[in-house]
């Protein structure tokens, strides 16, 4: 029998017999290779047996969860993470509707192309924000998956994130709209409404509701079972970004494609765009709680 002992130099392990005499000083992964090939280990002071075969992760809890990849950062850092990649979201969907010229088209159904270089752009945009933010706040970017996070993981993500995470986010919507100030005509930003969603007069406020609820629902419960349950975290960020990129082909000629408070709001103050904008609250809340039910009763793995 050989044992597993926790060091300083985390996160490898000392490989020991059980008179404590060290034989060699593991990372983790190899120290559970190694423990594949003997009859049995058991994991220092935890008591954790592993046999043949078994992988890393059924190591210690507190072994597995605290390397090098979660440093524990503060709720202000994380808020901080928060604001600023949701002003880079903003300002990046919002300046994209300008490039295309988005706003030459208010009031007539945007073309393919159009509707392609947008949901590109915010797909492309969300993977690379969520890949730079998730080890730090979990990448929301969005009060709507932050109210996701709150129902299905309160206990880790309890009602004070949730309140500093959602001002994070629309400060950092307002934040980023006014900065397209600096870049394009103002004359251009108020036909555009800043880029604000809007609903199309070819459907009605219930099509919408509807339609933000089950584009966020999708979003939502893609980000529990991929960037808040531990099984699929490592492609958490590319599952995202495609979601967003297939949510906003299906949305941007209804309701523009929202699935996010933050990403409406901002827009919406700077170019005083509150017709139905309560639609764009509505809609990914109730989409967000339907896919929190959904993940907590029949998909959660952890």
């Amino acid at each position: 029998e050989m044992v597993f002992e926790e060091t300083q130099h985390y996160p490898s392990v000392e490989l020991s017999n059980k008179g404590n005499q060290q034989i060699a000083n593991y990372p983790l992964a190899d120290a559970a290779r190694t423990a594949s090939q003997l009859r049995y280990c058991t994991f220092g002071r935890s008591g954790t047996t592993i046999m043949p075969g078994e992988s890393s992760y059924l190591l210690s809890t507190r072994t597995t969860i605290q390397d090098e990849n979660e440093f524990k950062w503060s709720i202000l850092k994380k808020c901080i993470a928060e604001f600023f990649a949701t002003l880079l979201f903003v300002f990046i969907g919002c300046g994209t509707i300008q490039t295309v010229s988005f706003e030459n088209q208010v009031g007539k159904d945007p073309d393919p192309q159009t509707v392609l270089t947008i949901a590109f752009a915010h797909g492309l945009a969300i993977f690379v924000l969520v890949a730079a933010t998730v080890k730090i706040s979990g990448g929301h970017l969005n009060p709507a998956v932050s109210l996701g996070v709150f129902l299905s993981n309160h206990k880790e993500f309890n009602f004070k994130h949730l309140a500093s995470y959602v001002i994070s986010q629309l400060v950092g919507g307002i934040a980023g709209a006014t900065i397209l100030m600096g870049v394009y005509p103002l004359s251009t930003l108020k036909n555009s409404k800043f880029g604000a969603h809007q609903l199309s007069a070819d459907f009605t406020v219930g099509n919408g509701v509807l339609l933000e609820a089950m584009l966020t629902a999708l979003l939502v419960l893609v980000i529990l079972r991929t960037a808040v349950d531990r099984s699929g975290q490592d492609y958490a960020p590319l599952a995202i970004g495609i979601v967003i990129f297939i949510d906003h082909l299906i949305g941007i000629p209804v309701t523009g494609a929202s699935m996010n408070p933050a990403r409406s709001f901002g827009p919406a103050i700077l170019g005083n765009a509150w017709n139905n904008h309560w639609i764009y609250w509505v809609g990914p809340m109730v989409g967000s709680i339907f896919a929190a039910a959904v993940y907590c009763t029949f998909l959660r793995t952890k």
